[in-house]
């Protein structure tokens, strides 16, 4: 398999290993122990979204999300 071949369940399924990721402790320990880009996380969250539509643990994780970004945002002095 090539990786021009992957898709996002191929990296959904990756990162899970068949179980589900999107639980908002798995978010939180990503950015706070971690440190992934806020970035990249927001990017497949919203490409979650746009394919499988908003569900309040999805909205929960989107909102956690944009709230860090905005804190990392203001501390560097970055609008």
């Amino acid at each position: 398999m090539n990786w021009e071949d992957t898709d996002e369940d191929v990296v959904m399924h990756m990162m899970g290993y068949g179980q589900n990721i999107w639980k908002l402790s798995i978010f939180k320990e990503a950015v706070v122990e971690y440190e992934l880009d806020i970035h990249t996380l927001l990017y497949l969250t919203n490409s979650y979204i746009m394919r499988w539509g908003l569900n309040s643990d999805i909205e929960a994780i989107r909102d956690y999300l944009e709230f860090m970004l905005n804190r990392v945002k203001k501390k560097l002095g970055v609008d």
